[in-house]
């Protein structure tokens, strides 16, 4: 049944993404399909563009230059490579990939997820939808990851789709439960269970302090410790998020002080939970465990629920010692309307990166 119903536009003019994000310069569009809304982001070529969850060359170019330069995981001859390669990458880029990009279920985040009724969409139908709005762009489904969602992931393949490898994630599925034997685990179930200097709430978003709060814990994460091309949320994100899309935010707090220390925004499905912003106190001693705390409470909350958890991408080793397992998302490519040389360079693309960044990524555990 839902697979018969039609994509409806829900606002007749899009959001400039700004509205939410400091270093984005895209276009924000809502659509209906059956009782879901997919958030969709067209983004125009621009040099002000330069957050990663709405722009594919810093994605795959600035971000991933930023990352080798500034990691101690990666060789020298890497680094190099990074450091020279990339702006000649991002000038051909430029040059051979005229068309925008136009990003579908892009919720501005790093990990947006399909619910279950994205099982029973007719998936040439709905790009063909799409394709009535954006003729000219180059469609793309943002971040499908085949553990958590198999059938569409299938379904995207079975049509022909280039699937281009975006970044390494962790899955952690409680159905296994060889997360009970991780002594890691163990050791921050007893911790959580044990501390008595902080506890968990709902973040008050009336509260303008601690709005600011949270934002500042997240850029000193995000934005001074990893990269410049992470999304600078602003209040009005925290505060209303956009359509039906509002990340639920709780916050660790210091029972004595009832200052925040930590903070995560977290967005659930029917069938999973993810983490898309944090932030901690870092001035904080590390033996308090602060990560730990809140890695530990959305698994929690996700045995409890009895979902499966998307860990996102970093800190491999500490996921895969909790019972996470690695996986890789995908960008989701319609061929139908680029001409052969396009075609020809996305699947290049597709291939390159599936032959050498996969199994890179897998090494390093990044």
């Amino acid at each position: 049944m839902l697979k018969n119903l039609t994509l409806q536009l829900l606002k007749k003019k899009s959001l400039p993404t700004a509205t939410f994000i400091e270093n984005s310069d895209a276009f924000l569009s809502i659509y209906r399909k059956a009782i879901d809304q997919i958030p969709i982001v067209t983004e125009a070529k621009n040099k002000k563009n330069r957050c990663y969850v709405t722009s594919f060359m810093t994605q795959y170019i600035l971000y991933t230059r930023e990352e080798v330069l500034k990691s101690p995981k990666y060789s020298i001859q890497q680094k190099q490579a990074a450091k020279y390669i990339s702006p000649f990458l991002l000038l051909i880029a430029n040059v051979l990939l005229k068309q925008n990009i136009t990003w579908i279920n892009n919720n501005l985040t790093s990990t947006p997820l399909y619910n279950k009724n994205w099982d029973f969409y007719d998936i040439k139908k709905l790009t063909n939808q799409f394709l009535t709005h954006y003729p000219k762009d180059v469609i793309i489904y943002k971040s499908v990851e085949p553990q958590t969602n198999p059938v569409l992931f299938k379904k995207f393949v079975d049509k022909g789709y280039i699937s281009v490898l975006g970044r390494q994630v962790y899955i952690f599925d409680p159905k296994s439960s060889k997360y009970k034997k991780k002594r890691s685990y163990q050791i921050d179930k007893k911790l959580a269970e044990k501390q008595d200097q902080f506890f968990w709430t709902i973040l008050d978003v009336d509260n303008q302090e601690e709005v600011k709060r949270v934002l500042e814990l997240y850029k000193e994460l995000y934005l001074e410790k990893h990269s410049i091309y992470n999304p600078i949320y602003n209040e009005t994100f925290i505060k209303n998020g956009f359509g039906n899309f509002k990340l639920r935010f709780e916050v660790l707090k210091d029972k004595y002080t009832k200052k925040i220390v930590a903070v995560q925004g977290i967005h659930e499905t029917d069938r999973v939970i993810n983490t898309s912003l944090i932030g901690y106190d870092q001035s904080l001693p590390q033996k308090l465990g602060l990560y730990r705390l809140m890695n530990y409470e959305l698994m929690r909350q996700t045995i409890a629920k009895d979902k499966i958890l998307n860990m996102s991408s970093g800190a491999g080793d500490f996921k895969l010692k909790r019972g996470g397992q690695n996986s890789f998302e995908y960008q989701m490519i319609y061929p139908g309307n680029l001409s052969t040389f396009q075609k020809k360079v996305w699947r290049f693309l597709a291939n390159t990166l599936e032959k050498t960044a996969k199994q890179q990524m897998n090494d390093l555990r990044v």
